[in-house]
């Protein structure tokens, strides 16, 4: 399966919009492949460390259909600034459809042209795509910084239906359907699963049936230092606040902490999100994986991260977390002291 660049006579417009944080590993991958699918993408990176500011620059350099905005604010309203990202290319892209998408999600169609008949088919709704969670395996090429080249097996496990499981679906906005009217009464819900009601965390009425031929190739695991990074700055962000705990995090942050962390840890991770809110990971250790690798067209040129994992997670404690005063005492060098 090869992917082709998108077609310009194509007679649909199609947008992806993507909030991007410490990505630096997949982040090119991710730009290279939809812009051969999507027309535009419109990328919000924020607060990055890890090199996914500097990766994303060069990107737009090179003239790729892409518009980067950056943020410095201190938290991560994923929901705001997704729906944001959506009015922003509703009033500036004129899109028939917009593709709402993380970072590590890979639209998986053999082609724009496939791409285009499969919207065609659907008529006055919006779609849900299912997710294909890949893992990494053994005898994966560790050498390989491709991320579709090195993880090339996804766990077979069955999508459970919409109905059983909206949270292991993935939301593509029907701009047309969607209207002047409804961009101010509906919005993308955190996770991009469904469109809800302000502030709702629960499905609009409004039809999004499953689409043929498509789904969304899911990378959440992809090596030690990634999930490290992940995780760290997860439950970091998590301190002062009343966010709920989650105990797969602080199931990762154990085997991290403890030195067990290895492909039992990542494959674990990856299990999370088969059955999300269901099935635990534990409950679906059985579930077997298959050998389904993604098309790739050329290789990487700006590399992953510019820093490693441990300097990222002090970079980002230094600025989120120590005051002015603690960053002065504590980490200024001792012969730029005051005596």
């Amino acid at each position: 399966m090869n992917i082709h660049p998108a077609q310009t006579t194509s007679s649909q417009r199609l947008i992806g919009i993507a909030c991007v944080g410490n990505e630096a590993d997949i982040v090119e991958a991710f730009v290279r492949h939809h812009v051969a699918l999507l027309d535009h993408i419109l990328i919000l990176e924020h607060n990055t460390l890890d090199g996914t500011r500097e990766i994303l620059d060069r990107l737009a350099t090179e003239g790729l259909p892409i518009s980067i905005e950056h943020s410095s604010e201190p938290k991560f309203f994923q929901r705001a600034f997704t729906n944001q990202l959506l009015r922003v290319a509703v009033e500036t892209q004129c899109p028939d459809w917009v593709f709402p998408l993380d970072c590590d999600e890979f639209v998986a169609v053999p082609s724009r042209a496939d791409l285009d008949a499969a919207l065609l088919q659907v008529g006055e709704a919006h779609v849900r795509m299912k997710w294909v969670n890949y893992v990494p395996m053994p005898d994966d090429d560790a050498t390989e910084p491709h991320p579709l080249r090195r993880i090339r097996h996804c766990y077979n496990h069955v999508t459970p239906s919409v109905d059983d499981n909206p949270w292991v679906w993935k939301v593509a906005v029907n701009t047309r359907f969607l209207g002047d009217y409804y961009i101010d009464r509906y919005e993308i819900c955190r996770g991009n699963h469904f469109l809800s009601m302000p502030g709702e965390q629960r499905p609009i009425s409004a039809p999004m049936p499953p689409i043929e031929g498509v789904s969304l190739a899911h990378f959440p695991v992809r090596s030690v230092d990634q999930l490290t990074i992940k995780i760290a700055i997860g439950i970091l962000s998590r301190l002062k606040t009343d966010a709920q705990r989650t105990w797969h995090l602080a199931k990762i942050w154990d085997d991290l902490t403890s030195g067990r962390v290895g492909i039992a840890t990542l494959s674990e991770a990856t299990r999370n999100f088969l059955d999300s809110g269901r099935h635990t990971a534990e409950a679906l250790k059985d579930t077997p994986v298959k050998f389904a690798p993604l098309p790739v067209t050329g290789s990487l040129a700006y590399g992953g991260y510019g820093l490693p994992a441990i300097a990222v997670i002090l970079k980002w404690i230094e600025l989120n977390i120590l005051d002015d005063e603690q960053r002065v005492t504590a980490l200024l060098p001792a012969h730029e002291m005051a005596p």
